[in-house]
C-alpha cells in the first residue's frame, strides 16, 4: 500500500501543574527543611522554575528523604526540560510512595516524552491497574503542535480514559498496533466523544491496512469537532490516496490549524501541477517558515523557482536541500540540472555523480550525467552513462545511442 502521509498523536503530553497550595499536608520533617520547601512551591506558582529547584534543592540537602520536594523538583525539572532530572526525581519520590498515582503520571508521561515508550507503558498500566487514582493534582493538557493549553483534566477514576489514551499511544510507537486498539477502545468507553482518541484509533487502522474503519474513525473525530485539524489532514491525506487530490479540504485544513506546515506544502504541490506558480511559492514560503528543516520543501520550492526562471534562488534551495539531508539524490539532480544550464559542465558532473552515490540505480542521473559529458566532447563516458540509463528504464533512443556512441551502441 502506499504510504499515506499523516500527522499522529493529536493528544501527546500533559503538563503537571498544581496551582495553589500543597494537597501534602503538613511535613513532619524539621522546620528549615520545611521552610526551604515552602518557598520552592511558592517559585513554581511564580513560574520561576529555576530558583524553586535551588529551593528544593536546600531542602533534600536538609532532609534526603523529603518526598514532597523530590516530586516539586520533578515538576519543575520538566518545566525547565531537564527530563532526565525529572525522572530521577519522580522514580524517587516513588520510592518514598510507592504507587502514588501523581508520580506514576508523571513519570510515565515524561518517559513517552523521552521516547521511552516501554517505561511510560508500565507506568500507565501499573496506573489504571489501581482500583482508584484520585488526587488533587490538576493537569493541563498540552497540543502536540502549538504547544497551547487546550483541556484540563485530573488523573482521578472520571479520567481513566486519558490514561488508557496515554496508554494507547506508548502501545502504537512501541508497534503493538492490537494492544493499542484495544487502549484506545477503552478510553472511549469512559470518553465517547473525544476526538482525539478517534483520530489515535484511525491512524492504527490505517497502519494495519483497514482504510474503512480509519475512515469512519476520521468522520466520527470530525462529527464531534468539525474543526479538528488532525482529523481533517489524515481525512485529506486518505482520500488523496484513494482519489484526486483538491485544493478545498486544503483551504479548510489550512483555516483550522494553520501552524501545520503540511496544508501549505500540499495546496503549494496542488498549485504547482496546476501551473499556478506564484501560488506555489507562496505556500511553500509558509511551510518552510514553519518546518525550517524539511529538505523536501526546499527541493520543491527549487523546483518553483526553476519555473519562474530564478535560477539562482533554484540553486540555493537545492543546496540547503543538500545540507538539511545529504543523501537527498533528487537535490543533487535538480541542483545538478542548474548548473548545466548555466554551462557548469564539470559541477554539474558532480552533482550527477553525487546522486549516483547515493542512489545507484538513479537512471535520470545517469542521463543527466551522459548528456553533460556529451557537451564537453566525452564521447566514451557520455555513451557508457546513456547505455546505463537506458538499462535502468529512461527513455533512451537507439537515434541518441548512434549519435554519442558512433563505433559501437
Amino acid at each position: 500500500m502506499k504510504r499515506i502521509k499523516l500527522f499522529s498523536e493529536s493528544l501527546l503530553l500533559f503538563s503537571g501543574l498544581l496551582f495553589g497550595s500543597t494537597a501534602f499536608g503538613q511535613s513532619p520533617f524539621p522546620n528549615s527543611a520545611q521552610k526551604f520547601f515552602e518557598e520552592g512551591e511558592i517559585r513554581f506558582d511564580k513560574r520561576d522554575y529555576d530558583e524553586a529547584i535551588q529551593y528544593f534543592n536546600e531542602c533534600l540537602r536538609l532532609q534526603a528523604n523529603f518526598a514532597e520536594a523530590y516530586y516539586w523538583r520533578g515538576l519543575a525539572h520538566e518545566q525547565t526540560r531537564q527530563l532526565s532530572f525529572a525522572i530521577s526525581d519522580f522514580t524517587t519520590y516513588l520510592q518514598l510512595k510507592p504507587r502514588n498515582p501523581e508520580g506514576l503520571f508523571n513519570r510515565g508521561q515524561v518517559h513517552y516524552r523521552l521516547a521511552q515508550f516501554s517505561q511510560a507503558k508500565e507506568d500507565f498500566i501499573e496506573l489504571l491497574a489501581q482500583r482508584s487514582v484520585e488526587t488533587n493534582t490538576v493537569y493541563f493538557r498540552r497540543d502536540a503542535h502549538t504547544g497551547g493549553v487546550d483541556k484540563l483534566m485530573t488523573t482521578h477514576s472520571s479520567s481513566r480514559g486519558q490514561i488508557f489514551q496515554l496508554l494507547g499511544l506508548a502501545e502504537t510507537k512501541l508497534n503493538n498496533h492490537v494492544a493499542a486498539v484495544i487502549a484506545f477502545d477503552s478510553a472511549l468507553h469512559y470518553m465517547p466523544n473525544d476526538a482525539d482518541t478517534y483520530v489515535n484509533r484511525g491512524i492504527v487502522h490505517l497502519t494495519n491496512g483497514e482504510q474503512a474503519l480509519a475512515l469512519d474513525d476520521f468522520k466520527r473525530a470530525l462529527s464531534i469537532n468539525p474543526q479538528h485539524a488532525l482529523a481533517k489532514n489524515n481525512l485529506y491525506s486518505l482520500n488523496k490516496h484513494t482519489g484526486v487530490a483538491r485544493l478545498e479540504p486544503l483551504d479548510s485544513l489550512i483555516d483550522a490549524a494553520p501552524w501545520l506546515p503540511y496544508g501549505y506544502a500540499e495546496r503549494a504541490h496542488i498549485s504547482f501541477q496546476q501551473k499556478n506558480y506564484k501560488a506555489a511559492l507562496e505556500d511553500y514560503n509558509q511551510a518552510i517558515k514553519l518546518s525550517p528543516t524539511t529538505a523536501e520543501y526546499y527541493l520543491n520550492r527549487g523546483l518553483v523557482y526553476e519555473k519562474l526562471k530564478q535560477g539562482n534562488n533554484a540553486y540555493n534551495d537545492y543546496t540547503k536541500a543538500i545540507y538539511l539531508q545529504e543523501d537527498f539524490a533528487m537535490a543533487w539532480l535538480n541542483r545538478g540540472n542548474v548548473l548545466l544550464s548555466l554551462q557548469k559542465h564539470t559541477e554539474a558532473i558532480q552533482d550527477y555523480t553525487a546522486a549516483i552515490t547515493y542512489t545507484p540505480e538513479y537512471g535520470a542521473a545517469y542521463y543527466n550525467r551522459g548528456v553533460a559529458y556529451y557537451q564537453l566532447k566525452n564521447t566514451q563516458s557520455a555513451c557508457r552513462d546513456l547505455q546505463i540509463a537506458k538499462r535502468l528504464g529512461q527513455p533512451v533512443t537507439d537515434a541518441l545511442l548512434k549519435k554519442v556512441c558512433p563505433t559501437k551502441p
